[in-house]
């Protein structure tokens, strides 16, 4: 390999970590704006949908624009955790041991991938 070759490798491999740093701040920007706006939009939402429901005269969809508003109803499951199996499992095995087989069973046959990722850490 020549000695400019190596060098244009070394100095795209800095711009690419520039690169990458300067895209990672924006998204922490964006991100930071998105929660505050998905915030503002949730609490925005539980008032409205309050509203609506102790007006039940209004329509069930409201028009806005060439868009339409209509309030549902969406059931919202929990995670399912190690801890909520093991509690759902001691309901229906009584032997602890069984329970403790299965849970730790089910933690050493999980998928496990590895990836390479960058972490910029700020001094």
């Amino acid at each position: 390999m020549s000695n400019s070759l190596v060098l244009s490798e070394k100095e795209e491999f800095i711009k690419n970590i520039q690169k990458w740093n300067y895209i990672d701040s924006q998204l922490k920007e964006v991100n930071e704006k998105t929660k505050k706006m998905r915030t503002l939009k949730n609490e925005l939402g539980s008032h409205i949908c309050s509203y609506w429901e102790n007006n039940p005269s209004l329509k069930h969809k409201i028009g806005i624009g060439k868009n339409e508003i209509q309030m549902y109803s969406k059931k919202e499951y929990t995670t399912l955790s190690f801890t909520y199996i093991e509690s759902k499992l001691k309901e229906i095995i009584q032997d602890e041991n069984q329970v403790d087989f299965v849970i730790q069973y089910l933690k050493d046959k999980r998928e496990i991938t590895t990836t390479n990722e960058l972490r910029k850490i700020v001094t």
